[in-house]
């Protein structure tokens, strides 16, 4: 090939010698980055997220999916876990004031994922916001479940 595509690969490719690596300019840019967040913020994130995973598990009529320090937390209903019912629980949601969305994904997912309510946590919420917002989605999960039940009798 030419010498410039030879220099180029010669500068560009030193990053992909093996498959999952992350180019060294890019991995440098990440390490720096991190040396301008605050370690507090990263302690108030996970123990917001601690806080709300634990708040949720408390909820009888759901599960929560993933891992108690992740700022993304995944709902699911125990009986009835339908796209559609997650779907009315968020609207309902909103009418009160509460942003939370059902997980959404392409139609080109490999492994089909199991419908969920997705909701995240951040550093500016304080545990008494967590902890209200949390039970007045248990409130609207069983407002929601008592409703649906009657209409099916």
């Amino acid at each position: 090939g030419s010498s410039f595509v030879i220099r180029h690969q010669r500068l560009a490719g030193a990053g992909y010698v093996f498959s999952a690596s992350l180019p060294p300019l890019h991995a440098s840019m990440v390490i720096k980055a991190m040396d301008y967040f605050d370690k507090d913020l990263f302690e108030k994130l996970i123990d917001n997220c601690k806080i709300a995973h634990k708040a949720l598990e408390a909820i009888d009529t759901i599960t929560v999916v993933g891992d108690p320090i992740s700022p993304m937390k995944h709902i699911r209903l125990i009986d009835n876990n339908s796209e559609e019912a997650l779907r009315e629980i968020c609207n309902m949601a909103r009418e009160n004031n509460l942003a939370i969305t059902t997980a959404s994904y392409t139609s080109t997912e490999i492994f089909k994922k199991e419908p969920s309510i997705r909701l995240t946590v951040n550093t500016e919420l304080t545990e008494e916001e967590i902890n209200s917002s949390i039970k007045s989605i248990g409130a609207l999960v069983e407002q929601y479940i008592s409703r649906d039940s009657s209409e099916g009798s």
